[in-house]
């Protein structure tokens, strides 16, 4: 009797093969800006078919263990790798870069490995988006590819993920690089620790949306995430120009779990805006604001604040005020972005102001259109002038 598992498996795989070849076969040439976003909701809703309680439950132990966790976790179906960036040019440009790697599993976890080299048992996808400073909208490529014969996957010793010449790797000295050949130039940045505050990985285990979206029925966490949030970035990017040195700051993430629990429509009534920030005195802020979907009720906002020598302080609701300007910017759906935020902690004696470095930063996170890029950051601590860089990322009204 044919096990009713394996089946619902072999027709997910196909659609997401189907899918994939799909997207590629409208991608378009030219700029990377005018690619179709490669359908990756619709690769999850397939995949979430299959129970994945089994490995939600055997991991409900886990305990954090590094270099390991740098690297896939295929007892789960989704490895996630985010790497946000601001940069500064040679030439005295700023640049963001966000640089984003997910690893699916094309069968069950307790399947035996394949031996043929032609046997793909996961699907890397990847996309890069740029936002220099001196343009008015962002660029995006994106690739996906079947981990056979070497084009795309992922490893653990050292951990690194890719597909087709887009590589993001753990060297041997802890430190990591990422590797690219875009339509239009080429990225090749290496991304080390501040061993002087807060090297080691944060642990994190909720922050990938709200927090009952991370738990299945049964209560059992479903998503693991740690974040390097004080990476210093150098290295050169190449947009078309030529390549330039750059030089700057950024936050890598790694979570895995059953991604599609969370964005295939089991979020609650719950949206989320979140905001990273690193100040040139070394502080560094990490704050979400959740809201209702629709609008209705009272924001709630909650800020980290990790000082330079790593201690770190959390502030909620009525300790702090995080208020958006009443301008939103409006994307050609209608949707609508505020841009332009104030953060206040009085304990701190902390009044900032966060202005977006290129406005038009929308992209589509699998079927959920944001807004992700770049921000600047001013203002005033303990009366004395601050400034900064950061990453916002926006749900939508």
């Amino acid at each position: 009797m044919v096990n009713p598992r394996w089946v619902t498996w072999s027709l997910a795989a196909g659609l997401l093969i189907a899918l994939v070849v799909g997207a590629y076969a409208l991608w378009p040439g030219g700029q990377a800006a005018k690619q179709a976003p490669l359908d990756l909701a619709g690769i999850l809703r397939a995949l979430e078919t299959v129970p994945s309680e089994a490995a939600a439950e055997t991991d409900a132990g886990h305990a954090y263990a590094f270099p390991a966790d740098h690297g896939p976790h295929p007892a789960h179906p989704t490895d996630v790798w985010d790497l946000r960036a601001v940069l500064s040019a040679d030439d005295g440009g700023p640049i963001g870069l966000r640089a984003t790697f997910l690893r699916l599993a094309l069968a069950p976890s307790a399947r035996t490995k394949r031996a043929s080299r032609l046997a793909a048992e996961e699907l890397i996808a990847a996309r890069i988006a740029l936002s220099p400073g001196s343009a008015h909208t962002g660029s995006q490529d994106q690739r996906a590819g079947r981990a056979v014969l070497d084009i795309a996957g992922s490893d653990a010793d050292p951990a690194s993920v890719w597909v087709e010449d887009w590589r993001l790797a753990r060297l041997g000295d802890a430190s990591w690089q990422l590797q690219a050949t875009l339509d239009s130039g080429s990225i090749l940045l290496r991304l080390v620790s501040d061993h002087a505050a807060g090297a080691e990985p944060i642990l994190i285990g909720s922050a990938l949306g709200p927090p009952e979206a991370m738990r299945s029925s049964a209560g059992t966490q479903q998503i693991r995430r740690y974040q390097m949030p004080r990476l210093t970035a150098t290295g050169s990017i190449d947009t078309g120009t030529g390549p330039r040195q750059v030089t700057g700051s950024a936050w890598l993430d790694h979570g895995w779990g059953d991604l599609s629990a969370v964005l295939n429509g089991r979020q609650g009534q719950l949206k989320a805006n979140q905001f990273r920030l690193r100040l040139d005195d070394g502080t560094m802020l990490d704050c979400l604001e959740l809201r209702r979907i629709g609008g209705g009720g009272t924001p709630i906002p909650s800020c980290t604040l990790t000082s330079a020598d790593g201690a770190r302080r959390t502030y909620q609701r009525r300790a702090l005020s995080l208020i958006p300007d009443e301008r939103a910017w409006t994307a050609p759906d209608g949707i609508g972005f505020p841009l332009r935020w104030r953060l206040q902690i009085p304990a701190e004696r902390l009044d900032l102001r966060f202005t977006p470095l290129v406005e038009d930063q929308r992209i589509h996170l699998l079927d959920q259109p944001i807004w992700s890029g770049p921000l600047i950051v001013d203002g005033m601590r303990a009366g004395q002038s601050a400034a900064g860089i950061g990453w916002m990322d926006l749900s939508g009204d």
